[in-house]
């Protein structure tokens, strides 16, 4: 299975900590990502995964407040390379990687 056929969107914006004050920055892009399951796909428990990449597309820098951050290798959800794998299997959803566009 692709990524591409999971409905995959970047997550576009962010809340950055400035001097205590946070500010929202709605110029970021491809801070993380979020996708389909691909084990609940028809299903009444159909849902979307989402995940914060270390290394965003906008090459600025990465969310401080996710607790889980995943290296991005490619810049679409075509050639795109995660690691880690993705572990949701504790809440009854998707283990597995994302190599080279491909749901593994």
């Amino acid at each position: 299975m692709r990524l591409i056929d999971l409905n995959p969107r970047w997550c576009m914006d962010a809340d950055i900590v400035v001097g205590g004050r946070t500010i929202h920055d709605d110029q970021r892009e491809g801070m993380g990502l979020s996708f389909n399951c691909p084990c609940c796909l028809g299903t009444s428990r159909e849902t979307r995964l989402a995940v914060f990449i270390s290394n965003p597309i906008d090459n600025k820098l990465p969310s401080d407040d996710a607790k889980c951050i995943w290296h991005r290798v490619g810049d679409t959800f075509e050639t795109l390379t995660l690691s880690p794998s993705i572990d949701v299997s504790k809440y009854g959803h998707w283990h597995g990687r994302i190599v080279n566009g491909q749901i593994v």
